[in-house]
C-alpha cells in the first residue's frame, strides 16, 4: 500500500520549504481566531473578570466625582459621600470632572486612576467595616461601608 502525499509544483512535498511555512502561517492564523474570547461584551448588570462575565452583586453602586465650586488643588467632590455594600459587593467611580483623578484608600493604596469622563473598573471590598478614601491625596472624600445587612 502506498501512502498518499500532497505534491506541490515541481514534484516537491507540499509541507517542505516555502509551502511548509505557508501552511504553518495559515494554521497559526486560524488558531488565533479560534482563541478569541467570546465574552468580551457582557450583558447589563455584569462585568468582565478574568475573561468571564460576572454578575454585579450590587448592580454597581456608583460614586461620581465632580469639580467643586471652590476650585483649588483639592477642588473635587464625590457624591454620594457614602455607600453601603455587602462583602464583595461591587461599586465604581465615574469622573465627571475635567481633570484626571486618583482615588486611594486611607492606607494609601490606589483604588482607581481616572481620566475625565471615564468609569473605574468594578471594585469590591471583602472585609466588614468602614473604608475611607480620598481623591488626589486630599482630605477624606468619602467612605464605603461593608456590612452584611443592606
Amino acid at each position: 500500500m502506498r501512502a498518499s502525499v500532497l505534491v506541490a509544483p515541481r514534484g516537491r512535498p507540499a509541507f517542505g520549504g516555502a509551502w511548509g511555512v505557508l501552511a504553518l502561517l495559515v494554521a497559526v492564523t486560524a488558531a488565533c481566531h479560534l482563541a478569541d474570547d467570546p465574552e468580551t461584551h457582557c450583558p447589563a448588570n455584569t462585568h468582565v473578570d478574568t475573561g468571564r462575565c460576572i454578575p454585579d452583586t450590587d448592580n454597581g453602586a456608583l460614586m461620581v466625582i465632580t469639580a467643586a465650586s471652590t476650585g483649588g488643588a483639592c477642588g473635587s467632590v464625590v457624591a454620594p459621600t457614602s455607600i453601603k455594600t455587602k462583602p464583595d459587593g461591587t461599586f465604581r467611580f465615574r469622573n465627571d470632572d475635567k481633570v484626571d483623578h486618583v482615588i486611594r484608600g486611607a492606607d494609601g493604596q490606589v483604588w482607581a486612576t481616572l481620566k475625565p469622563s471615564t468609569l473605574s473598573d468594578y471594585l469590591a471590598l471583602k472585609k466588614l467595616g468602614s473604608w475611607d478614601f480620598d481623591i488626589d491625596t486630599c482630605s477624606k472624600a468619602g467612605v464605603i461601608v461593608v456590612s452584611e445587612t443592606p
